[in-house]
């Protein structure tokens, strides 16, 4: 699989500056520059009648077949763009879409988390990991606190589904909230490629990342990221 240099995985409209930040001062000492998954988007935290409302009609839920359109819009509208949209109906159309969380409010998706098994081509392959990948959140409902429900939502369904790690590409001041942490203290890696402290890792069960140690691959559905 080659290195998804240009892949966004993680879009929830929370501190994405921290992410650029962290990047640019790493592609300035390394040979393999890493784009930023996430981009500056508007939003604001919860303010005004109207997000109040919206507080008191949520409910997260896994993917149900009424969703399928709207969460094709959903991530292409977080996204800018059809790749990751084109992902997640991937992932689902080959049986790899392991948990898929929507968050909704007043009937109407407004984030969505997948997550996929990923494989060892060495290591630990009794030890089951899950790629937390895409994160979305609707544009106009970013920073809302609507991303850090839906990662919490799909962490405790990844866990529930019988996962033993979880992994995910984004930014580590975000995702550390949430107890993820450099694979690379663990001597965890995606094969051929150099993410620095963007990929990380977190135990859904007790003791895994101890067992745990070699390099890792995306499911093949990633490969075709932004060839459409």
């Amino acid at each position: 699989m080659r290195p998804l240099q240009n892949y966004r995985h993680s879009r929830v409209g929370e501190n994405p500056e921290r992410l650029d930040e962290h990047l640019q001062k790493r592609n300035a000492s390394s040979k393999t520059p890493f784009n930023s998954p996430l981009d500056h988007q508007g939003g604001g935290f919860c303010k005004g009648l109207a997000e109040s409302i919206d507080l008191l009609n949520v409910s997260v839920c896994e993917e149900r077949r009424c969703h399928i359109a709207d969460i094709h819009d959903l991530v292409r509208a977080a996204f800018g763009q059809n790749d990751e949209a084109i992902l997640v109906d991937r992932l689902r159309d080959a049986g790899a879409l392991v948990v898929s969380m929507v968050l909704v409010v007043n009937h109407e998706p407004v984030a969505h988390a997948a997550a996929s098994p990923m494989s060892w081509s060495c290591g630990t392959n009794r030890t089951v990991v899950f790629a937390l990948a895409p994160v979305s959140v609707k544009p106009e409902k970013q920073r809302m606190g609507y991303g850090s429900r839906i990662v919490r939502a799909t962490i405790d369904r990844c866990r529930a589904a019988g996962g033993d790690i979880l992994t995910v590409l984004g930014d580590p001041s975000y995702y550390g909230r949430f107890g993820f942490k450099p694979a690379s203290q663990y001597g965890l890696k995606i094969e051929n490629a150099d993410f620095g402290d963007a990929f990380m890792v977190t135990e859904l069960m007790d003791g895994a990342l101890s067992e745990a140690q070699g390099s890792l691959q995306w499911h093949p559905a990633f490969a075709s990221l932004g060839e459409e």
